[in-house]
């Protein structure tokens, strides 16, 4: 049987507040603890990316600059069929 069926993914909310003295560093940037989204496949072996402006990131060690980031999250089947957070 071929998967023919695309990948779900769900995120929590955004992460609204993060100061960049948290780190410590005063370099205005710090890491945020960004939760995983919840990804869904009917095969096994699903692999997920996070990025930010077309550039893929660890999201354990991004330090985000002050002003908003978007980071989009892909989930991908071995199939190849893939879904994107946000659409």
């Amino acid at each position: 049987m071929v998967d023919q069926t695309s990948p779900e993914i769900s995120c929590l909310p955004d992460v609204t507040t993060a100061k960049t003295s948290d780190d410590g560093t005063g370099n205005c940037a710090t890491t945020v603890a960004l939760d995983t989204p919840f990804a869904i496949d009917h095969g096994s072996g699903a692999t997920m990316i996070a990025q930010v402006g077309g550039v893929t990131i660890d999201p354990l060690t991004y330090l985000f600059e002050v002003g908003t980031t978007e980071v989009t999250w892909t989930v991908t089947d071995v199939a190849g069929l893939s879904a994107l957070y946000p659409e």
